[in-house]
């Protein structure tokens, strides 16, 4: 009697065991991977409804709730919420969100949410939003957002929003806006909008908007304080410096009866100039004084070893005392400058032009006329970005 008794028992275990092999879809209670209703190692298992504390399931095609994680070995299909963490060894259809990190194997369609990392390994077709960093093995369709950093390793169609940094390793076509910089290692077709630095190494088609704009082949639209494009630029540059590979670094000094001395920067293009300098004594404020100066002009050739320019300037004068009753002022001033190349790196440069001073104060017209300067240029090199 025992032994029938052992042998029946035996017959029911391994028939339940055989079924709970061939289960296709149930309910997952779990308080750990092994503390489960669901067992982890069904061949087709699927979990339609995932509840606990940390699960661990074949595939999860449903609702899934956890206080600290899940992991899935396959696909996630549906909706997947977890306090820490969501990892899945493939394919992630419809929404995921987790207070760390949300990891995906292969693809993404649909949303990962996470408060700080979300890793994609292949392609993102939706929305991926991280507190701190975006990485995605291959390319964004959709919205890619994070406090921090994105990292694209494909292309990127759409969306790319960081608080610091943009990185696409690909094709961008759409907008990347960063609060300090964005770079894109292929074609870039759209926009990059920075706080400070955007990057196209190949080619950008569309706009660049940043402190810095920096771009192998540029067709469209660069702004900024500084432009540079290494190759070719079909469109135009709007900045304070605007320079290429055979753009002239020159050296200024000069003096005449606007300002007593003069101390600048030309960066020199073929027929579009700009100038930085600093210089002091302006005639009419207090005895010590420093004149900041921003210039741009054209110049046109006249001969072999001769050249006439015109130049627009904006110049500030601060003496850098409160009590003065004038202590800073602002001065608009028009040039026609010839031009003479003494020898291959020296040249001699001959000023008259017309100023207007203001305080900035009320707009008091301080003083306006004509000036006489000279200078010397000193070629110290052609600007590069290796």
């Amino acid at each position: 009697m025992i032994r029938i008794l052992i042998t029946l028992t035996l017959a029911f275990f391994s028939i339940w065991n055989a079924s709970a092999q061939s289960i296709r879809s149930g309910i997952n209670l779990s308080i750990w991977p092994n503390l489960s209703t669901q067992r982890l190692d069904t061949i087709h298992g699927n979990t339609l409804l995932n509840i606990g504390l940390n699960s661990r399931m074949n595939r999860l095609s449903g609702i899934g709730v956890n206080v600290l994680g899940a992991t899935t070995k396959r696909s996630v299909h549906g909706v997947q919420a977890a306090g820490f963490f969501n990892i899945t060894g493939e394919d992630v259809r419809g929404i995921q969100a987790a207070g760390i990190t949300n990891v995906t194997g292969a693809n993404l369609w649909g949303a990962s949410l996470s408060g700080l990392v979300g890793i994609v390994g292949t392609d993102v077709n939706g929305l991926m939003v991280s507190g701190g960093v975006n990485i995605i093995g291959g390319g964004v369709q959709g919205v890619s957002a994070s406090g921090l950093v994105n990292v694209l390793g494909g292309d990127s169609e759409g969306v790319q929003l960081a608080g610091i940094s943009n990185v696409s390793g690909g094709r961008t076509e759409g907008l990347q806006l960063a609060g300090l910089f964005n770079v894109s290692g292929g074609d870039l077709v759209g926009f990059q909008i920075s706080a400070l630095l955007n990057v196209a190494a190949h080619e950008i088609r569309g706009m660049q908007v940043g402190l810095l704009n920096v771009a192998n082949n540029a067709k469209g639209l660069q702004v900024g304080l500084f432009n540079f494009y290494g190759k070719e630029l079909n469109g135009f540059q709007l900045g304070l410096i605007n320079a290429n590979p055979t753009t002239q670094i020159q050296l200024l000094l000069s003096g005449g009866t606007s300002t007593l001395f003069n101390l600048g920067m030309r960066f020199k293009n073929r027929t579009y100039y700009t100038i930085l300098s600093a210089g002091s004594k302006y005639r009419e404020i207090h005895p010590f004084n420093i004149a900041f100066t921003y210039r741009a002009g054209v110049a046109l050739p006249i001969a072999e070893t001769w050249e006439l320019s015109g130049d627009l300037g904006f110049q500030h004068m601060e003496t850098f005392r409160k009590n003065e009753p004038v202590n800073r002022l602002m001065n608009l001033q028009a040039r026609l400058n010839c031009e003479w190349q003494l020898q291959r790196n020296v040249g001699i440069i001959l000023t008259t032009g017309y100023e207007q001073a203001y305080t900035y104060r009320n707009q008091h017209h301080l003083h306006k006329g004509f000036f006489i300067e000279l200078g010397t240029a000193l070629n110290i090199g052609r600007f590069s970005i290796q």
